[in-house]
């Protein structure tokens, strides 16, 4: 008996394993072929420190294609992994031999994964959907492997729908009747089985070649995290990132339950200057001039940008809902979007006649009219109104164009090194300014946080190692040293575009020869965040290339030299510790961290509920970490009161209020009445 078992398992690993030598081996698509060699041999001519393509190489990429895959591990299991693993060590091969028998078997698994995990969730759904019990979910997918068997697969995938069902009920538990619990609870079930359908819809349309590019995009993402795969479509939405350009209706749009939803508009926007739509209201179909109405339930969000979007004039009906009942049809017409660009505004604090100059660099853009030509302009205009320091406002700046950087160093410098570059041959190009006629000899203070990146580590690197401004923000900036170029590739026989890859050709370095890369740029002065506990930036990526230094050299300057840099942290120290403000911060950042820690959630509801009212009593507590600060004013610049058209001047008029409540930016200006002291 034991005999035939074992001959009939044999006999049906067989059969397995010879149906998937036919996916294995199928025929190869050669406009893929041809795309890897390129991809590959881009990679290893250019790429600033690239990977040997060995054995180690496999096993990473086996890891890191199977989590783009399962990032949430819901299909997948063991036996999966395990008819895969003959290739762990056998991707390198692969790659090299043009040969794709990973890339196919993986997603035939995959497919049949999806296909049997749907199947589940008429059982899941047809049972009794109990909240009483003591169970949980984890939701962190690295703290647990793949599921044993089908059987622990489906028991996953009912925790993982009894979780969304159980947030949807407690978004909307207002009455605590038990007549309401259950008519919520019914509602709350049928949404969730819409969206798991609409979810298997958008698993289905991933099609062949967009996994390609996910395949090639692994491939490149080992490298380092900043290189990587774009799709021509991808690509055009970069370059209009970048150049800050984009014809359409002014509306920051995201995906919730289903429906693209407005999360904001920008105030230069044809939404905005109709006053036509507003905060969360729903799309639910769009009408193209004369074309037929199209629905977006299910729509992902590039598929609804891609609709909205087009040439300017031209005219769009949407048909919207607003407030749960009300629909309404909305026209409206595209038009050309303007970015935030820069912001200037003045702060001053009551009886006390002394006023300092505010710059929000959103980002280094390029244009006609790029970045430094606005950033000079905000100078100019605050020197006008006899401002006795300048704050420049780099949070959430994450970089763009090195050009528009060194310009504006140029601003505050006479002379010397400004920035310098190391090229995968190891050449060291440096770059220098020297202008006497320096732009602004005032004091300074940048501001800084964990998503200020790249051309923002420059800035800040730079006029730290200078002494020439005050660093304040979090533990510490993004951690991106790299610079990067794009590769484009064609259609062996059409010549048409069929994508690029954005990749790392060499890493810079501020003034004295410090990377930021990884490590990022401390601050002179830390303040509690969002981050203070929990760690962010490049340094959480695996594939983050490592810090990389240069001999550092002491820089000089003779503009502006900070004579007591120690004195100035202290008083900031001394100020801050008892500040209600930053204490609330540190509480809240001490919040994110349990939550981060704590990822197995309760599936209980009375549980949740009662975890739910102590976190939205500290959420309302942590509102007040922006709230408006006694005796702080914010003024809008007469110039361009004078000067700007109504989008603008409503556009400061809202950053107006949001700094005039901002603890960050009010101690960047109590910090420049300490320099003035000194």
């Amino acid at each position: 008996m034991k005999l035939l078992f074992a001959l009939l398992l044999l006999l049906g690993l067989g059969n397995c394993k010879s149906d998937y030598s036919e996916i294995i081996s199928q025929p190869t698509d050669p406009q893929q072929q041809y795309l890897l060699k390129q991809v590959l041999s881009t990679t290893q001519e250019n790429h600033f420190q690239a990977k040997p393509i060995d054995d180690s190489f496999s096993k990473a990429m086996f890891e890191a294609y199977l989590n783009l895959l399962d990032p949430e591990k819901v299909f997948f299991t063991q036996k999966d992994i395990q008819a895969l693993s003959q290739f762990q060590t056998n991707i390198d091969d692969q790659l090299q031999q043009d040969e794709f028998g990973f890339f196919y078997l993986a997603n035939h698994l995959l497919n049949q994964s999806i296909q049997k995990a749907e199947n589940f969730h008429q059982d899941i759904f047809d049972k009794k959907i109990d909240f009483s019990s003591d169970t949980t979910f984890e939701t962190n997918p690295d703290k647990i492997g793949f599921s044993k068997n089908d059987r622990a697969l489906k028991k996953r995938w009912e925790q993982k729908i009894k979780a969304s069902i159980l947030e949807e009920l407690l978004a909307n538990n207002k009455d605590s009747s038990d007549s309401t619990f259950k008519t919520n609870r019914k509602e709350a079930i049928a949404k969730e089985k819409r969206l798991i359908a609409l979810e298997f819809k958008q698993y289905k349309k991933n099609t062949l070649n967009k996994r390609f590019h996910q395949y090639l995009n692994t491939f490149l993402n080992l490298q380092d995290m900043q290189t990587e795969f774009l799709s021509v479509e991808k690509r055009a939405k970069w370059n209009a990132n970048y150049t800050r350009s984009l014809v359409g209706i002014g509306a920051r749009i995201i995906i919730e339950k289903g429906y693209p939803k407005i999360e904001g508009l920008t105030t230069s926007g044809p939404a905005w200057k109709g006053q036509l739509l507003q905060k969360d209201d729903l799309i639910l179909s769009l009408k193209d001039g004369n074309k037929k109405a199209v629905d977006l339930f299910g729509m992902e969000i590039n598929e609804v940008l891609d609709l909205i979007k087009g040439e300017a004039g031209t005219s769009l009906e949407l048909t919207i809902r607003r407030n749960q009942n009300t629909t309404l049809q909305v026209p409206i017409t595209r038009e050309a979007i303007r970015f935030d660009l820069v912001l200037s505004l003045i702060l001053e604090r009551q009886n006390l006649n002394e006023q300092v100059g505010y710059i929000r660099i959103p980002r280094f853009y390029i244009g006609d009219e790029g970045v430094a030509y606005h950033v000079y302009q905000a100078i100019q205009n605050l020197k006008k109104n006899q401002v006795k320091g300048i704050i420049i406002d780099l949070r959430n700046n994450q970089g763009g164009s090195s050009g528009e950087t060194r310009d504006i160093l140029d601003y505050f410098l006479k002379e010397g090194v400004v920035m310098q570059t190391k090229s995968k041959d190891g050449d060291i190009n440096i770059q220098k300014v020297n202008d006497q006629d320096v732009t602004y000899d005032g004091d300074l203070v940048v501001l800084v946080n964990e998503r200020s990146a790249s051309g923002s580590e420059l800035l800040s690197g730079t006029l730290q190692d200078y002494g020439r401004a005050v660093i304040v923000g979090g533990n510490a900036t993004r951690g991106k040293g790299t610079m990067q170029r794009f590769y484009t590739f064609e259609n062996k026989e059409t010549g048409a575009e069929i994508g690029s890859s954005k990749m790392t050709i060499a890493t810079f370095y501020s003034a004295s020869g410090r990377s930021p890369q990884f490590t990022g740029i401390i601050p002179d002065i830390i303040l509690p965040n969002n981050f203070t506990y929990v760690e962010s930036g490049e340094r959480i990526h695996k594939t983050a290339l490592p810090p990389q230094q240069l001999e550092i050299k002491s820089c000089t300057q003779s503009v502006n030299n900070i004579s007591n840099l120690q004195t100035i942290i202290a008083k900031s120290k001394e100020r801050t510790k008892d500040n209600p403000k930053f204490q609330l911060a540190d509480r809240k950042a001490q919040h994110i961290k349990s939550i981060q820690d704590q990822s197995e959630v309760s599936l209980n509801f009375e549980t949740r509920k009662a975890q739910q009212k102590s976190r939205l009593q500290l959420e309302a507590d942590f509102k007040n970490i922006f709230s408006n600060i006694d005796g702080f004013n914010v003024q809008l610049l007469p110039q361009d009161i004078a000067t700007a058209d109504s989008a603008l001047i409503e556009n400061n008029k809202i950053w107006q209020n949001n700094i005039q409540q901002d603890p960050y930016v009010y101690e960047c200006f109590q910090i420049i009445s300490d320099l003035k002291e000194s």
